[in-house]
């Protein structure tokens, strides 16, 4: 005999509910009843019913509630992939942003270029009125100010304390004022002005830093400011510190590349720009004087009777010497000047912005310091002479740097034929014609210790 079917019957009727259980159980069915939906169906379910009958009015409200259950849920879902296709937007945006500003940062090795085009970069990706990009280049830290607006003194001098005062925290390291120097690329507002007078307070300028890291290594950092008073975002927070990421990257390709070039244009012994770095820079500062009309002077000089120190104490001695020459003739220009060894024991040095009058007095004080300076004291003191000859752009029939590469040459010459120790002065490119045919030979006069 096989088992009685089992029907769950849910209605809100009690008595109908009650009527028809009893009809069925009297034709031999095994009935459950229930008032409400859910509470039915689970019952139904828990006792393994064959059959559910369901009011109609129950069941309608019951597939309402599941749709709108169901109506929910997949609402919710779509919200949840809204929002996800949102979000996968805006990282496509910052990918983008991201990669073209990499192409545009690294596209250079020119430091200067590479600031240049990172502030540019950067004010369109996050608007900004001032960057400053702070570097690391021992012994000092350079400021690197891009301003949309003229700055004035008053904020300079700010910017830089902050700097100070910052750097154990920011660099890793103190600073003291002798080690900062800064860079303005752009207008500086004159003493006077009625907005220099009221004064931009660094105080009130919103702004935001990222450090200028790569491969561990700090940089420097990378700050923005707003004349404005709006406040920066955590999202424009967010990209500056990916942004600065290419910018350091950018740095560090460009020091590599200055390092390996400074490698190439440098003398291997004395450290000094060899003789195709000389050339290139004379040439570099010879357009300047002809596109500006600035003053540019030549001296040309080298070590008397460099032959015969290196007959008597050898030619490690005389390498010694011209390495200490080198340190010395360093030692004895300013900053702007630049210092090469133009082959053997002759060197060039190039006097950007010097007329004849002030290269004369910088050619004798450079003739006094080596005539008194005493030459490897730890061994043999030796007193050496040069002998130096002077030109420059005002001297006669000058017209390109090989002119004056000829007029300074041939000044050199002449001291060298008027009795050596001693410096002479081209007024001219021809102010020696002698200087063209050989000297007779002249016995060379021995060195002897001091």
């Amino acid at each position: 005999m096989s088992p009685a079917i089992r029907i769950q019957i849910v209605q809100s009727d009690e008595a109908a509910r009650e009527a028809l259980a009893g009809h069925l159980r009297a034709c031999g069915y095994m009935v459950e009843t229930c008032g409400d939906v859910e509470t039915g169906l689970s019952q139904a379910t828990t006792v393994g019913c064959d059959l559910v009958l369901l009011e109609p009015a129950l069941a309608a409200a019951h597939l309402s509630r599941e749709l709108q259950d169901e109506h929910q849920q997949l609402s919710a879902q779509k919200r949840a992939l809204e929002i996800e296709h949102e979000q996968l937007q805006a990282s496509a945006r910052h990918l983008h942003v991201l990669y073209a500003f990499s192409n545009v940062v690294c596209s250079t090795l020119d430091l200067k270029a590479v600031l240049t085009l990172a502030s540019a970069e950067l004010a369109k990706a996050i608007p900004h009125d001032l960057c400053v990009m702070t570097l690391l280049q021992a012994p000092q830290v350079v400021l690197h100010f891009y301003a949309a607006f003229s700055l004035t003194h008053t904020l300079i001098a700010q910017l830089v304390d902050a700097c100070i005062t910052s750097a154990p925290r920011r660099l890793g390291q103190h600073v003291t004022p002798d080690n900062v120097l800064y860079h303005i690329n752009g207008p500086i507002m004159a003493f006077g002005d009625g907005l220099q007078q009221a004064g931009l307070r660094l105080q009130t300028m919103p702004h935001i830093t990222a450090p200028l890291t790569v491969a561990g290594q700090t940089l420097g950092l990378a700050s923005l400011y707003r004349l404005s008073g709006d406040a920066f975002t955590a999202a424009e927070e967010t990209m500056l510190g990916l942004l600065t990421t290419s910018v350091a990257l950018a740095l560090r390709n460009a020091y590599e590349y200055q390092k390996t070039r400074d490698l190439a244009l440098r003398d291997g012994l004395t450290r000094l720009y060899n003789h195709a770095a000389f050339q290139e820079a004379l040439e570099r500062k010879f357009e300047t004087f002809l596109r500006y009309n600035r003053a540019l002077s030549l001296i040309i000089f080298d070590i008397d009777h460099f032959k015969t120190i290196n007959d008597t104490y050898g030619h490690q001695t005389g390498d010694s010497v011209l390495q200490e020459l080198a340190v010395l003739g360093l030692a004895s220009v300013r900053k702007t000047d630049i210092l090469a060894r133009y082959g053997g024991e002759e060197f060039g040095l190039i006097l950007p912005d010097t007329d004849l009058a002030q290269a004369q007095i910088l050619v004798d004080r450079l003739w006094r310091k080596i005539q008194g300076h005493r030459f490897l004291p730890s061994t043999t003191a030796l007193r050496l002479t040069v002998s130096l000859g002077v030109a420059s752009t005002a001297s006669r029939g000058v017209r390109g740097s090989v002119d004056l590469v000829h007029a300074a040459d041939a000044a050199l010459y002449e001291a060298k034929h008027t009795g050596r120790n001693r410096w002479c002065v081209a007024e001219s490119v021809d102010a020696f014609p002698g200087a063209l045919t050989p000297l007779p030979v002249r016995p060379e006069t021995t060195l002897t210790p001091d």
